[in-house]
């Protein structure tokens, strides 16, 4: 054995009995492995809580954690300084676990690793946690999650020159599915953060569709106003509106089964009884606080479960380019952790009812009167056959000369309609009303 490999067995065996800090990760000596790095048995870092979703966010970079041997897919072991203690728990560039479940995470975008309950209650507060605190990560087994740390890994361009379209970009189109009305509501990425530089297009495509009034899911006023400046958007669209007062700005986390949660959705949607204009609803990507709202909205108006998941998944193909037929491993693997997760929840709480029922009794949960939740749909759904006929079937030219019989409920087409049109619309009339 030549030296040089005496020395590196040495260094490896020496590793077997030491338990490193971030600084003092192994690297083995020479050029030939100058990049290969061996986990530290244990690493240690300070907390601090997350001010929005009250994760516990390591004091370091993602970078830094990782060049201590670490990587996406394995399974750590967490030990806080006030005693509490996460065995084999998931470390994902993602958040990949069931709601309520413990993970680590570097989400792309995000430049320090966090500690969290998914979709749920602050892990800082419920551990009892303190700015200060320390936590040991310990590495509980290599690679155990990788296979579904590489299903759901998903990352995406923040270039528009990547994306076909600027609606596409921003993730932004209007909300359909059962008797919700045409071009009523839209929902979209932020007009106000533009971290993923997105903010610019969501403004211009907002500003082309009428938008007249924000619901913004993800700010507080006061983060509005400081993001707006950091990132020179006072003259954008969007911020015109938030200063007629025509924004609502809800902060909310991501825990959509506390009560606090459910009482801002229904703060949000109330004014959408209150106007008549289009408006939008908003977080920061337009995916898992817009991807629940937006849900709830379209189940009110009696969207099946088909249109309900065919816009929920949207965002991951704008995004990520998912879809049922080219990823199908994948859309299934999202589908089945984000959308279904949703979906069993609203079902399980209304006794396993329809999705109107489901939309109804959560809406209840946050405080809407069953006469509020009657305006609410009245305001945002189709009334007639003659709407849908109107709104979907028929364009402008065609719906010349039309003439109505029994208060809008019978509609007798004059003879010069296109014979194919005319079955197309009984068609689709049949399908969405009897």
């Amino acid at each position: 054995m030549s030296f040089r490999n005496k020395k590196a067995s040495a260094y490896l065996l020496l590793s077997s009995f030491f338990v490193f800090s971030p600084a003092q990760s192994l690297v083995l000596p020479g050029n030939h492995c100058s990049n290969v790095v061996f986990a530290a048995t244990s690493v240690k870092y300070k907390l601090t809580r997350d001010p929005v979703f009250g994760q516990a966010v390591l004091d370091t970079t993602v970078a830094g954690f990782n060049s201590t041997g670490f990587s996406c897919g394995d399974s750590v072991n967490v030990t806080f300084s006030n005693g509490k203690i996460l065995t084999d728990i998931p470390y994902y560039s993602g958040y990949s676990t069931r709601t309520g479940n413990p993970l680590l995470v570097s989400y792309p975008g995000e430049s320090k690793p966090k500690l969290a309950f998914n979709n749920s209650r602050s892990l800082f507060d419920e551990l009892g946690l303190k700015a200060g605190d320390n936590v040991v990560i310990t590495l509980n087994k290599k690679g155990k999650y990788l296979e579904i740390e590489n299903a759901l890994k998903l990352s995406y361009s923040n270039k528009r020159k990547d994306f076909t379209s600027d609606s596409q970009f921003a993730n932004f189109r209007p909300l359909t599915g059962g008797k919700l009305k045409k071009n009523k509501l839209y929902r979209s990425s932020s007009p106000y953060d533009d971290i993923y530089n997105r903010a610019k297009y969501t403004n211009d495509l907002a500003k082309a569709n009428g938008i007249e009034y924000v619901i913004n899911l993800a700010n507080s006023s006061k983060s509005v106003k400081e993001l707006v400046k950091k990132h020179k958007l006072d003259s954008c669209y969007c911020y015109d509106l938030f200063k007629q007062n025509k924004c609502i700005c809800l902060k909310m986390d991501q825990n959509y089964r506390s009560k606090e949660y459910a009482q801002k959705v229904v703060k949000g949607l109330t004014e959408i009884i209150k106007r008549e204009s289009k408006s939008l609803i908003h977080c920061t990507e337009g995916k898992d606080r817009t991807g629940f709202v937006c849900l709830l909205i379209e189940a009110l108006c009696g969207a099946s479960i088909e249109e309900l998941e065919k816009d929920y998944m949207k965002t991951y193909e704008n995004y990520y380019g998912i879809t049922k037929n080219k990823t199908p491993k994948r859309y299934k693997a999202i589908k089945e952790l984000k959308f279904d997760d949703y979906i069993d929840y609203l079902t399980s709480q209304c006794g396993k009812g329809s999705m109107i029922e489901a939309a109804e009794h959560y809406l209840r949960f946050g405080g809407m009167k069953n006469e509020d939740i009657n305006r609410l749909r009245a305001k945002i759904c189709r009334s007639t056959s003659y709407d849908y006929l109107k709104e979907y079937i028929l364009d402008s030219t065609l719906f010349q000369g039309v003439t109505l019989v029994g208060g809008g409920s019978l509609v007798v087409l004059s003879a010069r309609y296109l014979v194919p049109k005319f079955w197309s619309a009984l068609k689709s009339l049949y399908h969405n009303y009897f």
